[in-house]
């Protein structure tokens, strides 16, 4: 037998065809994501989000809210406005850090995601003080559950340098959109 255009022929028992099955398709996207804040603002002392939310490729104006963070790295902000609340989605928690960089989340919702874009909310007192939004950020997907930030299993999926699009926003709590196209 020989396979042509996925059928099978049989070649020396006589000429029949055999339809093959298509395979599945591959989950494509992501189940665990890193969040990777290397800089915030312009001093670079302090960050600050009241949460994100991703886009999917399957409803790219749908934000993807509420995940269970799996580990993190923040300043000794105890509790209260810890990395957990980064992701939570409660607009009404947020997570704070001083003095130590980087930050990172690792967080999942246990579904398949294909992100096409995400959404920063800026924090409770943005308009004071909008150097504590990232500057100087990445987000990774991977589909191996780890909580090293550094394990060789995360792929970018889009990281950004100097980039004052939540530094700019003088409102308190506001979605920012960042599409990756």
């Amino acid at each position: 037998m020989i396979r042509f255009n996925n059928k099978l022929i049989r070649v020396n028992g006589g000429l029949a065809e055999y339809t093959i099955p298509p395979e599945p398709p591959t989950p494509s996207g992501y189940q665990y994501f890193l969040w990777y804040v290397e800089m915030s603002g312009t001093n670079g002392s302090e960050f600050m989000q009241q949460d994100l939310a991703l886009y999917d490729a399957s409803a790219p104006s749908t934000k993807i809210t509420g995940f269970t963070s799996l580990a993190g790295k923040t300043s000794s902000n105890p509790g209260s406005e810890n990395y957990p609340n980064g992701v939570d989605g409660n607009e009404n928690s947020k997570w704070y850090s001083s003095g130590t960089w980087p930050n990172w989340v690792i967080f999942t919702n246990n579904n398949i995601i294909n992100p096409v874009g995400f959404s920063y909310m800026t924090s409770n007192d943005q308009s004071a003080v909008n150097s504590r939004s990232p500057i100087n950020y990445k987000l990774c997907g991977s589909n191996v559950s780890t909580i090293d930030p550094s394990d060789s299993n995360w792929t970018v999926i889009y990281q950004a340098t100097d980039d004052l699009t939540f530094y700019n926003v003088r409102n308190n709590m506001t979605w920012v959109d960042k599409y990756f196209s």
